[in-house]
């Protein structure tokens, strides 16, 4: 009985670990940065390409999702909410496509990292 009454105590002081609302890790009270890839997209004269788009998908889950660059060139939509895993990324603008390229995330109770976190990308 003393066991039972301790466990109750560590779990109601501790608290049971919530999911994210997502359905994905568990939150055990982390307080998390988003791992993300800064993603340029450039021609083949090296000049940023505004409104491509950027289609990114975990090659294990199959999670995946589209942005487009700025005026920059520029998106960091790719985040951990890929993570774990392979995540293949291309860019497409006018017709042309760039060749894929693939990041790693890589995940441990509070944190992802990706490697790496800058790619650029020439539509060809």
């Amino acid at each position: 009985m003393k066991r039972l009454a301790f466990l109750a105590f560590a779990v109601s002081a501790c608290g049971a670990p919530t999911l994210l609302p997502d359905g994905g890790r568990p939150d055990y009270g982390c307080h998390q940065q988003t791992a993300k890839v800064s993603v340029k997209v450039v021609d083949t004269g090296g000049n940023s390409v505004s409104g491509a788009t950027v289609t990114a998908i975990n090659v294990g889950s199959g999670a995946m999702g589209s942005y487009t660059t700025n005026g920059e060139g520029l998106t960091t939509g790719v985040t951990d909410s890929y993570a774990p895993g392979v995540v293949r990324i291309q860019a497409t603008s006018s017709g042309r496509q760039s060749p894929d390229y693939d990041v790693t995330f890589t995940c441990d109770t509070c944190t992802c990292s990706v490697s790496p976190n800058a790619v650029t990308l020439t539509v060809q």
